[in-house]
């Protein structure tokens, strides 16, 4: 139940101070135990700001002590799994996000996304309760998953608590995903060269982009954080130039006659009633029709953009 390799020789058998951070924690190589839990429910407050008297958690020592207090109690199942490369991830307040191997649940590749409220900027805890933040995000993104896991997003594994040993089995949340082959948009379309973008790429991405996130309407999920990076395109089945624009940042990347897009990050969302209109290809041509060109000005150019903005 340890963690392999050795982490940094300061931190070992000490609760690691700030400046040691999440990368004293999180390393290539560390392995944890995973406890299958169920999530936290939805909150009927949904601001993560702190209530009326709550004390403020503006540092490190604050927030772990907290952590440790919170800790929930295991099942008596539990799967070893190793870290192994860090990705980019989307909220940069509380997730850190990895590639792992977790051989009791799937011989692929998977993807955990750890939710550590310890490890939350001063900063952000200036304004933002870190438990609070934390319920929020982990009940939508599950509540997520499960409305959309025939669509075009990552399959879900499930959600686990994990303990933290070196820092008082505190337990943190993780979920764990499908792996997908391919790189998010904002990777692909960095905004500076999104005017490079040929008219024709331009235009299937806008395309595909927009059905990827009215799908998500149809079931009742209604994405908040609907940027390029949260929009992977699988890597295309062939690999020639799609188009003639020697500049275009996507010539190689994006098949023209088949986009195919995933919506991964998903804690930043709405959850409510299934927009069943939008099955209706009318309707949803209707829509797509409407919102398009604003999208074609603004989507890969603006690094914050939400839908309906």
């Amino acid at each position: 139940m340890g963690r392999s390799p050795t982490p940094p020789p300061q931190v070992i058998g000490i609760v690691p101070k700030r400046t040691d951070g999440a990368l004293s924690i999180y390393f290539t190589g560390a392995s944890f135990q995973l406890y299958p839990h169920e999530p936290p429910p939805v909150p009927e407050n949904k601001n993560p700001r702190y209530q009326a008297g709550a004390p403020r958690l503006l540092k490190f020592p604050d927030r772990l002590q907290t952590a440790i207090d919170r800790r929930q109690p295991l099942s008596s199942t539990s799967f070893s799994m190793s870290l192994d490369e860090r990705l980019p991830c989307s909220m940069r307040k509380l997730t850190h996000v990895w590639t792992v191997h977790v051989p009791a649940v799937s011989n692929l590749t998977l993807v955990a996304k750890i939710f550590d409220p310890a490890y939350m900027s001063d900063e952000s805890s200036k304004f933002t309760d870190p438990f609070s933040f934390l319920d929020i995000s982990v009940s939508h993104e599950v509540a997520a998953y499960c409305r959309l896991q025939d669509t075009n997003v990552p399959r879900f594994h499930g959600h686990f608590l994990m303990p933290i040993p070196s820092q008082g089995d505190r337990t943190v949340h993780v979920l764990l995903m499908e792996h997908i082959d391919g790189k998010d948009f904002r990777i692909l379309v960095p905004v500076q060269k999104a005017k490079d973008v040929c008219p024709a790429h331009k235009l299937a991405i806008i395309n595909m982009a927009l059905h990827l996130n009215l799908d998500a309407f149809v079931r009742g999920v209604f994405p908040l954080d609907f940027q390029p990076r949260n929009v992977i395109l699988r890597t295309p089945g062939r690999r020639i130039e799609f188009c003639e624009k020697d500049d275009c940042p996507v010539r190689s990347e994006v098949d023209l006659d088949d986009v195919r897009g995933v919506l991964v990050d998903l804690e930043n969302v709405g959850l409510g009633d299934p927009m069943k209109k939008l099955r209706k290809p009318a309707y949803r041509a209707k829509v797509v029709n409407k919102q398009r060109r604003r999208y074609l000005k603004r989507w890969l150019e603006n690094e914050v953009q939400q839908w309906g903005q």
